[in-house]
């Protein structure tokens, strides 16, 4: 714990489950394509993909196509109503980093 190599995956999918459960569709369908988007770019992986970028590394970019996907979908108010909730998860995946 606490060296920035864990892989987000398995916190980030359950933290999806968990706002699916609470209805929150859009939420956990926008965060569960930016993972798998960027597990298919290969470029921030972890160790584990035979990668050598760290937890935070990949967790920000998986933030950062969370944006943007509420951008390109032109939902400027899930970006605003989300914010908070993101904001959540994405810190407890970078605790368990």
């Amino acid at each position: 714990a606490g060296l920035d190599l864990a892989n987000p995956t398995a916190l980030m999918l359950s933290a999806v489950m968990m706002l699916r459960h609470m209805g929150l569709h859009d939420y956990g369908n926008k965060i569960q394509t930016a993972r798998f988007d960027t597990i298919r770019d290969k470029k921030v992986l972890t160790k584990d993909l035979e990668e050598n970028s760290k937890c935070s590394e990949s967790t920000a970019d998986i933030c950062r196509r969370f944006y943007i996907i509420s951008i390109e979908e032109h939902q400027i108010e899930f970006v605003v109503e989300g914010v908070m909730e993101f904001t959540a998860v994405c810190f407890l995946i970078l605790l368990a980093c």
